[in-house]
């Protein structure tokens, strides 16, 4: 039998829902009868299976981007996730997609945002600490701190004219890159627009 939002039971482990413990408020809204455990655990298996899903020839051999057309390259412009899941979307223009159902809802992504702050106060602590770490650790002792600091202090004038994060600091080669990885030094710091930023992530442009 189908329970009501009101039970506040999860369909899954059958554990009492409670708000802003593991029940999120999205949740509530949306009528998600799971808890964060389960709902995390689903993502994770779903993932998984993502990762694991056999690709045949069919489903990679000749696909193009149904929104530029260009063609579709498995781990170059096409990630396997997509390609399991039939997504013919190419890698810049799925950023792309995304970046303009943001903006046309910036005001939920906002709230959506703060809410998941909210209530991971404790992981946005960790992050944070952890994104600190890694630029002690990958700053050398003859960097230029002072010049370091113009930088971004030029990026919060600019945020300041513009508006509250219309401009990032990006490490051009990224300190925790994948193929490669950069210093915390002020030859490797540029000032980008933040849609700028996002889309290269943390990849190193040549």
């Amino acid at each position: 039998m189908q329970r009501s939002i009101k039970e506040g039971i999860c369909g899954i482990c059958e554990d009492p829902l409670i708000i802003d413990k593991n029940w999120t408020k999205s949740s509530v809204a949306k009528g998600f009868l799971r808890c964060s455990e389960c709902r995390n655990l689903i993502s994770r298996v779903y993932r998984l299976k993502l990762k694991s899903a056999p690709l045949v020839s069919g489903m990679i051999e000749g696909k193009t981007c149904y929104s530029c057309d260009e063609p579709l390259v498995l781990d170059a412009n096409w990630t396997r996730s997509q390609a399991v899941s039939s997504k013919h979307l190419c890698n810049c223009c799925s950023s792309d997609y995304f970046k303009d159902r943001r903006d046309a809802n910036l005001e939920v992504y906002k709230l959506r945002e703060r809410t998941w702050r909210s209530e991971n106060k404790g992981l946005v602590n960790a992050y944070g600490k952890l994104r600190r770490t890694r630029k002690i650790n990958r700053t050398p002792s003859w960097a230029d701190l002072e010049a370091i600091k113009e930088i971004y202090k030029e990026a919060a004038d600019l945020n300041d004219i513009h508006g509250p994060g219309a401009y990032h600091v990006d490490h051009i080669i990224p300190l925790q890159g994948k193929t490669v990885s950069g210093l915390h030094v002020e030859n490797n710091l540029q000032i980008l627009k933040a849609v700028d930023n996002l889309k290269k992530s943390n990849k190193y442009v040549q």
